[in-house]
């Protein structure tokens, strides 16, 4: 807990009987990571005085910094991640909570996080034959790679800070690159990181899957615009499983999925799934 609550600077309110984790993402949104209160403690306004604090600390802080006015808050996190939104197995009265306090459900698309035991089959026979006769290069990450990949992961996605981190903590292996095999240019990536990967810090519940700590994780799965449609991401995802085995990892956790289809060709299920709630 105490290292991934360092990870980026939070509001965060303690009380003997209770917690509330919250931070501030992009300079005007606003995120409740946590809140619990002891069950003999609950209904007695602990959890909504949380809740108001926390409120007022994000739209202070977003003032001071010279952002103006809080624009959202919702209930989850992305980094450090303890749910990218409320679980959906979560007891009616705890959505009742949000729901009684401004909070509304969203009407997104409901968010999973898959599981794979990969001590076995990596994929269905017929994914890797496919596979094997695709015509890419694969390569873990180096610093060799590291201009071009970073100047295409900023180009593109979201997630470039992974990226950043990864090579920053000289662990530039918990990347899987694509290779164009005639230009040697980079067209794909994910992370295939183990437990012991700085990003896998962030993830709270890792060690909750069954593979414990032998838990790895795939996110950031990436390709360029040049590549899509081609098969350059199941390929990636094949090859960056084969990697983690063979670096001892026993189980792969994929978070926060919204699409549907493509991780499970490969054997993944859904673990948790979650609904988002909005202010």
């Amino acid at each position: 807990m105490e290292a991934v609550l360092h990870k980026l600077p939070g509001q965060h309110y303690i009380h003997e009987k209770g917690f509330c984790l919250s931070y501030l993402m992009d300079g005007l949104h606003g995120k409740i990571a946590a809140v619990g209160v002891l069950p003999e403690y609950r209904g007695k306004g602990l959890g909504t005085a949380f809740m108001k604090k926390a409120q007022a600390g994000l739209r202070n802080v977003a003032r001071a910094n010279g952002e103006g006015e809080l624009k959202s808050l919702e209930i989850g996190s992305k980094t450090p991640r303890f749910w990218p939104q409320a679980p959906t197995d979560f007891p009616q009265e705890v959505k009742d909570f949000f729901l009684h306090r401004g909070f509304r459900k969203s009407t997104e698309p409901v968010v999973r996080d898959l599981y794979k035991d990969i001590r076995g089959a990596i994929a269905p026979p017929e994914i890797l034959e496919r596979v094997s006769k695709m015509n890419f290069k694969f390569s873990p990450w180096s610093p060799e790679l590291y201009e071009e990949c970073m100047a295409k992961q900023r180009a593109n996605f979201s997630w470039f800070k992974a990226y950043e981190t990864l090579a920053a903590y000289n662990q530039h292996h918990e990347v899987m690159v694509a290779l164009d095999p005639d230009t040697n240019t980079q067209i794909g990536w994910t992370l295939m990181c183990s437990y012991s990967a700085i990003v896998s810090n962030i993830f709270t519940f890792l060690p909750l899957m069954p593979s414990k700590e032998k838990t790895g994780l795939i996110a950031a799965v990436g390709v360029d615009k040049s590549a899509r449609g081609k098969g350059v991401g199941l390929a990636l995802m094949v090859k960056a499983i084969e990697n983690m085995r063979e670096r001892g990892v026993e189980g792969v956790f994929i978070d926060s999925v919204v699409i549907r289809g493509f991780y499970e060709q490969l054997g993944f299920e859904t673990c948790w799934e979650y609904e988002g709630y909005v202010w």
